[in-house]
């Protein structure tokens, strides 16, 4: 609403010093002056060399300046200056749109991953046995090890079994996988360890009722979930910061967005399962030490 005596003066009168990226926005400000059928009015006063001209359409303004016609106040004349100006903006709008519309197809890459994660999360949140929950993840990390120093093209003389062994032990306490004689293939070994991770779960059935150890384990799966997550959520942010040059390795920025974060993503999930399963390990010490004495 007016004040008094301004719509004598003839209204509201808005000044435009540049157009916005959107046209929407500019007619937004119009509309500011002559609201509700109030006088009013609104002028704009744009230079081509406003950063809107120099960075969507620099070689279309230069192209189209020797043809402009001025008057002695420096104004273009010309009568097609505002179609090109629209032109401009409507350029900028679908490259925006296109911009929203990729950014959304990175965000649904997070989503589906962010959707996994909350899933479990919400599991340990819910469910009484968590030590059922670990189990899977014991016996996936223990495979990790496995196959991390057992490398196919590595004959078994040359496998680091002495640090494999050091590694599936602190995961798998009290029991202790041993390699006394010496290994013929990867099946020999994964047939080890198996015999070590069955024992190790017949264990831990003992402890299925400890409510102590239950609560102190929801606390660790959450916090090994949320410190995991949010590292995680960091290094997306980076992969998605370097997409756009990906263009020039001439394959689908998208695309490698996808697969890159998908091995991010398992990346994640196996950290995940091992811290679960260390911690799980030295939680068990712990009590089993509490109620020795």
């Amino acid at each position: 609403m007016l004040g008094e005596g301004v719509a004598e003066l003839g209204g509201l009168h808005v000044i435009g010093t540049e157009r916005h990226e959107s046209r929407r926005i500019d007619n937004q400000l119009k509309g500011r002056a002559g609201r509700q059928g109030d006088p009013g009015s609104s002028q704009f006063f744009i230079s081509l060399e406003d950063d809107m001209f120099r960075r969507f359409a620099k070689e279309e303004t230069e192209k189209l300046k020797p043809k402009l016609k001025t008057d002695e106040t420096g104004r273009i004349i010309n009568s097609n200056i505002h179609e090109f100006v629209d032109k401009v903006q409507r350029i900028i709008e679908g490259l925006n749109f296109s911009i929203r519309e990729y950014n959304l197809k990175l965000d649904d890459v997070i989503n589906e991953q962010r959707n996994v994660v909350y899933h479990i999360r919400d599991k340990v949140l819910k469910v009484e046995d968590r030590i059922s929950l670990i189990v899977p993840m014991v016996q996936s990390a223990c495979s990790n090890i496995v196959e991390k120093y057992c490398l196919p093209e590595l004959i078994p003389e040359e496998w680091d079994v002495k640090t494999m062994t050091e590694e599936l032990n602190r995961l798998l306490y009290p029991q202790q996988v041993s390699f006394e004689h010496s290994l013929e293939d990867m099946e020999d070994v994964k047939q080890k360890v198996k015999e070590a991770v069955d024992s190790y779960i017949q264990y831990l059935e003992t402890w299925k009722n400890n409510l102590s150890l239950q609560t102190a384990l929801k606390n660790i799966m959450l916090t090994v979930i949320d410190q995991n997550w949010m590292k995680h959520l960091e290094n997306m942010a980076l992969l998605k910061e370097g997409i756009g040059l990906r263009h020039y390795q001439q394959e689908d920025p998208m695309r490698l967005y996808q697969k890159d974060g998908f091995e991010l993503f398992t990346m994640m999930y196996a950290t995940i399962e091992k811290e679960m399963s260390l911690h799980l390990s030295q939680l068990l010490q712990s009590f089993q030490h509490t109620s020795d004495e």
